[in-house]
């Protein structure tokens, strides 16, 4: 599915700093894509718009860390 995913470093905030449209299974994998490819660790405000025009919304969103083993 594509999801229209939209982020803001500060909230409240009238403006965005990262949108786009990304291909992922699930809108929250479609969140932590975007994070990834922004190099974002944290995000105070995500919102996700659906292809049915659902709206999902996430405040503070660490996205996970992949650790290195030694």
């Amino acid at each position: 599915m594509v999801f229209d995913v939209a982020l803001w470093l500060v909230w409240p905030s009238l403006f965005l700093e990262y949108i786009a449209l990304i291909e992922a299974p699930d809108p929250l994998s479609a969140v932590f894509l975007l994070m990834e490819s922004c190099d974002l660790y944290r995000v105070s405000m995500v919102a996700v718009k659906s292809s049915d025009s659902s709206i999902r919304r996430w405040f503070g969103v660490y996205c996970p860390v992949n650790e290195e083993v030694a």
